[in-house]
């Protein structure tokens, strides 16, 4: 697992899918260069704050 930055927090990226994202070119420094590579990760990919996100946008407060 490889961590990448996002806008929103970090990405805990399987190794394939941290390569086939590098070799596209779309990392700079550890660092996304933009947040489309969150709905490109595998099922085995983590992305911490999901479940809040999801949480967040679910909520009717």
């Amino acid at each position: 697992m490889k961590m990448l930055k996002v806008s929103r927090g970090a990405l805990f990226l399987c190794d394939t899918c941290y390569h086939i994202i590098e070799e596209s070119g779309r990392i700079d420094d550890g660092r996304a260069l933009s947040d489309d590579v969150i709905d490109e990760i595998c099922p085995n990919c983590e992305d911490n704050n999901k479940p809040l996100l999801d949480d967040l946008l679910g909520s009717e407060e």
